[in-house]
């Protein structure tokens, strides 16, 4: 395995990903920063598709306790909701416990495939960060917040 391969993991990918937007995310949960206006709207390219946010997130949703909330909490963000389905066996990651995840808002998924979209929108996200959604399961939730699919696939 090459150095550009174990660079392009999908883990590392979804993460480079996630941190294209966290300025905007960041800023706009400090008080005495916010992001210009002139970068948003911003577009991104995902697994799905392409979603445009139209301004800084200030809560985000994550469909599952796997890629997404290691790499919210590994930069110090808390999401307004998570889905926990098993992703790393019974319960939570140790480095996610140790991160206070489990003292965040989170629900138990039957299936984090197709997660619950009433309990997403319930919680009033205004980004909402998936991985391995099914097609239906995409458009329900971006039906709700903008969506971006991290992981589709293997491939991606």
């Amino acid at each position: 395995m090459g150095i550009r391969d174990r660079w392009m993991t999908p883990r590392v990918l979804s993460l480079l990903v996630i941190l294209t937007m966290l300025p905007q995310v960041a800023f706009a949960q400090t008080p005495q920063a916010s992001p210009a206006a002139g970068d948003f709207p911003r577009s991104v390219t995902h697994a799905t598709g392409e979603t445009t946010i139209p301004a800084p997130p200030q809560r985000v949703a994550i469909t599952n306790e796997n890629e997404a909330l290691d790499s919210l909490l590994a930069v110090g963000l808390e999401p307004v909701l998570f889905a926990v389905g098993g992703g790393y066996g019974e319960g939570l990651a140790p480095w996610a416990v140790a991160a206070g995840a489990d003292d965040l808002p989170s629900f138990e998924a039957a299936d984090i495939f197709t997660p619950e979209p009433e309990r997403f929108a319930a919680a009033s996200p205004d980004l909402i960060l998936g991985t391995w959604l099914e097609p239906d399961s995409y458009e329900q939730l971006s039906g709700i917040a903008p969506t971006i699919n991290l992981k589709s696939s293997e491939a991606t």
